[in-house]
């Protein structure tokens, strides 16, 4: 008996499969079987893995009529002998020591093995420019512990609030049997993954949770069932999930996770196919699935946020006018800790899921502010149908053409505690930032600079001109105290090193104080090579936190 048993439903993946077995194949732990379950490709999938099986007696190949994703993975699952079940999409890859390193953690703490060991994921971009192939940390991993955990969605459902990723996890084959946990068996992929994750997820009594990411999930196959053609399937999974957990003993912080996801679903619908009151199909399907929702859990539970709360209250009528207007007027009452300020170009088709990821941080409410900077697509429209939906958002409708009057027009209208101007497209390490706003907020800084390798500091002493200057480091944190006038101050702060405006957070407090702005002068033509070596800087790992506290008469 195989210690893990690998399941991959493949249908016309030609281009990805071999990557894919390959990274299979080099796993450190040998003994596992690889079932290939060909879904009646009419490519030259079958022969990729005929291939393979014909050099590595661990590959077994399943050739059958095309029935969908569902009916292939139970396919492989009923033909399974391994202890554990993983299961891997043919158009992502995996690390060589993933499955080694989640059996190793499955008795980790207990005597007994787990019923699931889950590892998180990167999200990967194929090459799109000279960086090479791009990594983004999921919020599952922004979400989840950092260290090894035991636990049950009972005691944490947090799992539950971020994507299904049922391919990141291994599955003890006698718990899926004994619960009868399958997949529904639908035409296609049809999100039959949401209904699993849940019903495996919330039955299981010991969850293992690994923090490291081992799986590659490919998002730029235009082909992936990721991508959205047909909302009625979201819709329908989430009728097949709710009605699963009603027929179970459903603990109160399982459901919480639930409607989060549920509404995060409906709000990403919109956005990507519009809503309109003429047309009641999305209105119907929206409104079945809010009135299922408990309102006391939705009002009160913590993992749902105050945007998705008065989202709920647009659509569920007669709310006591207390709760509706409290979930309403929250986002303008509150200073949230962070402002993001983002630049929109031509950005169509990244920047939905760019707003939804600074949406959906660990930050307190973060407010977004938006403006076109000379965007030619969809991009604007993309976020006006955001916005409506979002009430954190704001779309400026006058901005000026610019770059730089537009930030300085985002500036007037901001109200959090912190600034920080993303660029769309570039990458944001958002448990890195959380900490250096953590530290700002600790510090009350003015000013801190987010750079991996220290090549701002010497620009930062040379920029202040200051007459003293201490400089402390310790471990990765470097604090630079020194009294600085802020008219001294104007042209470092924003001016003087461009990628300082994308990698730094900037008290706003302090800016409007002192009446600082950015040039709007400024040569455009001078930000080209700066800002990639800026988006170089923030694709790295760890970050270096330059506080800059420009507090004069500091000793």
């Amino acid at each position: 008996m195989p210690q893990v048993s690998v399941v991959l439903p493949i249908y016309n993946v030609e281009v990805y499969l071999e990557q894919c077995l390959q990274s299979i194949q080099n796993q450190t732990l040998k003994d596992i079987e690889i079932i290939c379950v060909n879904d009646g490709s009419t490519d030259s999938s079958l022969e990729i893995i005929e291939s393979f099986a014909a050099q590595d007696n661990r590959f077994i190949v399943v050739d059958k009529e095309n029935a969908g994703y569902g009916h292939s993975v139970n396919t492989g699952i009923a033909k399974a002998t391994g202890t554990y079940i993983g299961i891997v999409e043919p158009d992502d890859f995996i690390d060589e020591h993933m499955y080694e390193d989640l059996l190793f953690f499955s008795t980790y703490q207990n005597e007994s093995p787990a019923d699931i060991v889950k590892g998180s994921y990167w999200e990967f971009f194929d090459a799109t420019d000279e960086v090479g192939p791009g990594l983004t940390i999921p919020y599952l991993s922004d979400a989840m512990p950092k260290t090894p955990t035991v636990f049950s969605t009972e005691e944490n459902a947090t799992v539950l609030t971020a994507h299904p990723s049922i391919w990141s996890a291994i599955y003890r084959r006698d718990f899926l049997l004994h619960n009868k946990i399958v997949f529904k068996e639908i035409p296609g992929a049809a999100w039959v993954d949401n209904p699993f994750a849940y019903e495996a997820l919330s039955v299981a009594k010991q969850i293992i949770w690994v923090p490291k990411p081992y799986y590659y999930y490919r998002l730029s196959n235009e082909n992936a069932s990721s991508n959205v053609k047909d909302y009625g399937y979201i819709f329908d999974r989430m009728r097949d999930t709710r009605s699963m957990l009603h027929s179970k003993n459903t603990s109160e912080n399982v459901w919480a996770a639930f409607y989060a996801r549920e509404l995060s679903y409906c709000l990403s619908v919109i956005n990507e196919f519009g809503f309109s009151e003429e047309d009641p199909v999305l209105k119907d399907l929206i409104q079945e699935t809010l009135n299922d929702m408990d309102e006391v859990i939705v009002h009160g539970h913590p993992y749902i946020s105050p945007r998705e709360k008065a989202y709920y209250d647009t659509f569920v009528p007669n709310k006591p006018e207390s709760l509706v207007q409290a979930a309403k007027t929250q986002s303008l009452t509150n200073t949230p800790d962070i402002s993001f300020i983002v630049p929109v170009g031509s950005n169509a088709s990244t920047i939905e899921a760019e707003l939804d990821a600074l949406a959906h941080s660990a930050f307190a409410s973060p407010e977004i502010i938006a403006f076109n900077n000379a965007s030619r697509d969809s991009s604007i429209e993309i976020c006006e149908r955001y916005a409506v939906s979002h009430p954190n958002m704001t779309l400026l409708e006058d901005s000026p053409s610019a770059l730089y009057g537009g930030l300085n027009a985002a500036l007037k209208r901001a109200r959090g505690a912190y600034i920080f101007i993303y660029e769309p497209g570039c990458f944001i390490n958002t448990e890195a930032l959380y900490a250096a706003l953590q530290s700002a907020l600790n510090h009350n800084a003015d000013l801190v600079l987010i750079d991996p390798n220290k090549s701002f500091v010497a620009d930062a002493i040379k920029a202040s001109r200051c007459s003293t200057t201490v400089v402390n480091t310790e471990e990765d944190e470097v604090v630079f105290v020194g009294p600085l006038a802020p008219t001294d101050a104007a042209n470092f702060i924003l001016n003087c090193c461009p990628p300082n405006k994308h990698c730094a957070l900037y008290r706003r407090l302090y800016l409007e104080e002192n009446g600082l702005a950015f040039n709007e002068n400024d040569i455009a033509s001078r930000r080209g090579p700066l800002l990639r070596k800026c988006r170089h800087c923030l694709r790295a790992g760890s970050l270096l936190f330059l506080l800059v506290l420009w507090a004069v008469g500091v000793p």
